[in-house]
């Protein structure tokens, strides 16, 4: 054994090249481990195989927390005021005004009608019962039982001193039960108890004050504008500035912003605003439609426009002499 070993350390030489491979010994003992030899030069790449089939979409992954908020962008420019929209339903009716305190407590009315009279009280609670009727008579007496069976005669014999007395003969059966005497007539129904009286009514809580009455839909605005020059049912229109006379002889001045209704003097007056019932005029004609005037600015006419530049474009609806509608309507530019 330890010569196999040594013979096998002998042999053991530096590795040469690689022969045809012979055909499989029995394993020997393990030598030492070789040194590495040096890596091989990288081969080429071989060709790019098919492309594999696309593999299942993963999950979708977990949502990014929200960005920063972009900075506001600057305020785009007042675009030109459109035509007033037709005026619409009435608002809801405001909230009451908070109560007022309340007032002081008025001297007592006079009492008011009786009622009618209630309904029918509650029974009141079962009288006691009545005293037992009298007893009533008792039953027949039932028929007497049949008597009983005779002893048997004994034979008689030598007449000796006389013999004891027989055995009594058993008793007969009582008789049947006498049927119950009729029941008793029930005792009157004792009296219901007294209705306990109505009880008095509560005085009722004094009203409280009304409250304040809600500012008033479309109500009017007032101006100051030096030198306004408006007389009371002037149409105007705001040209970006000031406010102007309206007039139908362009598409532009013949816009209708407003109706003055009150001038409190040469720097101040109030308009309303269109769709609303105003009766601050005299003379219309009651079911007129009055236009916008073609020849005097502000002014209104029954002649509706004709000429070809000039628009058509009803202002009021008169109601009576004094009373008409006010219509916002969009005006036609004649062609």
């Amino acid at each position: 054994m330890a010569g196999s070993a040594i013979n096998a350390l002998l042999l053991q030489g530096p590795q040469g090249p690689q022969g045809t491979q012979g055909a499989t010994g029995a394993q020997g003992a393990t030598g030492a481990q070789g040194a590495t030899g040096s890596q091989g030069a990288t081969g080429a790449q071989g060709a790019t195989g098919p492309q594999g089939s696309q593999g299942t979409q993963g999950d979708p992954g977990l949502q990014g927390p929200q960005g920063n908020q972009g900075a506001a962008g600057a305020q785009g420019a007042q675009g030109a005021q459109g035509d007033p929209g037709l005026q619409g339903p009435q608002g809801a009716q405001g909230d009451p005004g908070l109560q007022g305190p309340q007032g002081n407590q008025g001297a007592q009315g006079d009492p008011g009608l009786q009622g009618p009279q209630g309904a029918q009280g509650d029974p009141g609670l079962q009288g006691p019962q009545g005293n037992q009727g009298a007893q009533g008579d008792p039953g027949l007496q039932g028929p007497q039982g049949t008597q009983g069976d005779p002893g048997l005669q004994g034979p008689q014999g030598n007449q000796g001193p006389q013999g004891d007395p027989g055995l009594q003969g058993p008793q007969g059966n009582d008789g049947a039960q006498g049927p119950q005497g009729a029941q008793g007539a029930q005792g009157a129904q004792g009296d219901p108890g007294t209705q306990g009286p109505q009880g008095n009514d509560g005085a009722q809580g004094p009203q409280g004050a009304q409250g304040a009455q809600g500012a008033a839909a479309n109500a009017a605005v007032a101006v100051n504008q030096a030198s306004h020059g408006f007389s009371v049912g002037d149409s105007i229109r705001f040209n970006g500035s000031t406010w102007v006379k309206a007039q139908a002889d362009s598409d532009t001045n013949s816009d209708v912003d407003g109706m003055v209704v009150a001038v409190a003097d040469s720097a101040n007056f109030s308009y309303q605003i269109p769709w609303v019932t105003l009766s601050i005029f005299s003379g219309l004609t009651p079911g007129a439609t009055y236009f916008l005037s073609p020849t005097t600015a502000g002014a209104l006419t029954t002649t509706e426009p004709t000429a070809v530049g000039d628009v058509t474009k009803p202002v009021l609806r008169a109601l009576s002499a004094t009373t008409a509608i006010f219509v916002g309507m969009r005006g036609a530019v004649i062609s």
